[in-house]
């Protein structure tokens, strides 16, 4: 079952691997940190950091889906000179599989608040505003390919709007970015495969979480252990070239994780057994990518997954993965890398 699951979720990852075409590069780029908020019955979007750089774009989405969030770049004339979709941070598709089977029980798209995407966009010359929406699933179909500029479509209201000193704002408080009080920072980092620069590879970050200071030996053995399973799947050892995988140690309070009704106080709050399925793992995503982009430069965090000090069967796949040390680990891992580089 782990070989043809490997195969599965993996072989769009060596498609991608092998095209060298998939992320193209920007003289001058914008990540944007964006967190959803939901709220009596309507969403709102709130921009958590942003960032400029001669740094990759990521390719788009192949398939649209209602609901996408949609950037779209319009100079101050109104025009539009780029759009981007990425998938709704508010939107957590959870699976559940059977341990023993390996069949899933349960998929269902959760609605959800606190939410967290990076997104890369250009920053491009005139660029006045930045319109955030929700695609409409009537047109799911035909808003998935970046615009032309100047070409004007029929979007919806814009949910947010980023205008040019909003966005200036964020790229100056970037550069002197200190660590929130009472937030947990990463302690180290070490690389467990390194095949080159960050910014010509696949990089995948590994963090861990319910893992105390005493207990960092563990964590890093637990670590390489991940590590050493992917790179052994056929399709990961044959393009372990164009990959790097990074451990990032941050230590909790607590041992272990929240789940079966008891509370951990931890680094990244993750939890067992979220929104009543015994095996979805969430961590909060505003507090990983804050502790994985204090250690790692825009280009070295293509892939997140954090790692729960936790035996129970489960994980999560989405814009930042999540799975548990269960005895099935590795194939574990091998699903969400799948989810969080492909959703």
């Amino acid at each position: 079952r782990s070989s043809r699951l490997a195969t599965k979720i993996l072989l769009p990852l060596v498609t991608v691997l092998l095209s060298g075409s998939a992320l193209a590069r920007a003289d001058e780029a914008l990540m944007l940190r964006i967190r959803q908020v939901h709220a009596g019955g309507t969403n709102d979007y709130e921009l958590l950091d942003a960032a400029r750089g001669n740094f990759q774009l990521r390719p788009p989405l192949t398939e649209p889906r209602a609901d996408d969030l949609v950037i779209v770049g319009r100079d101050e004339q109104g025009r539009e000179l780029f759009r981007r979709a990425v998938r709704n941070p508010g939107i957590q598709h959870a699976e559940a599989f059977d341990p023993v089977t390996g069949h899933i029980e349960t998929a269902v798209d959760v609605q959800r608040s606190g939410g967290v995407v990076e997104v890369h966009l250009p920053d491009a010359a005139g660029l006045a505003t930045l319109d955030l929406f929700e695609r409409p699933a009537k047109t799911a179909a035909g808003l998935g390919s970046p615009g032309r500029p100047g070409v004007s479509v029929a979007d919806p209201l814009p949910l947010k709007r980023i205008s040019r000193q909003e966005l200036n704002a964020a790229l100056l408080a970037h550069r002197a970015l200190q660590p929130r009080a009472g937030r947990a920072t990463p302690s180290g980092s070490a690389w467990l495969w390194w095949s080159g620069a960050t910014s010509a590879r696949m990089d995948l970050v590994l963090i861990g979480d319910g893992y105390t200071s005493a207990q960092m030996g563990k964590w890093a053995t637990d670590a390489k252990k991940l590590a050493d399973g992917f790179l052994a799947d056929p399709l990961f050892a044959k393009n372990k070239n164009r990959m790097n995988i990074l451990r990032v140690d941050i230590a909790s309070i607590d041992s272990g994780v929240t789940e079966g009704g008891v509370t951990r106080r931890t680094a990244l709050g993750t939890v067992v057994g979220c929104y009543n399925m015994p095996r979805l793992v969430c961590p909060d995503e505003a507090l990983t990518y804050s502790a994985v982009g204090a250690i790692t430069p825009v280009d070295g965090r293509d892939v997140i997954v954090v790692v729960a000090n936790s035996q129970t069967y489960g994980g999560s796949g989405g814009n930042i993965g999540a799975q548990t040390m269960h005895p099935q680990a590795i194939e574990l891992g091998l699903h969400e890398i799948g989810h969080t580089a492909f959703q």
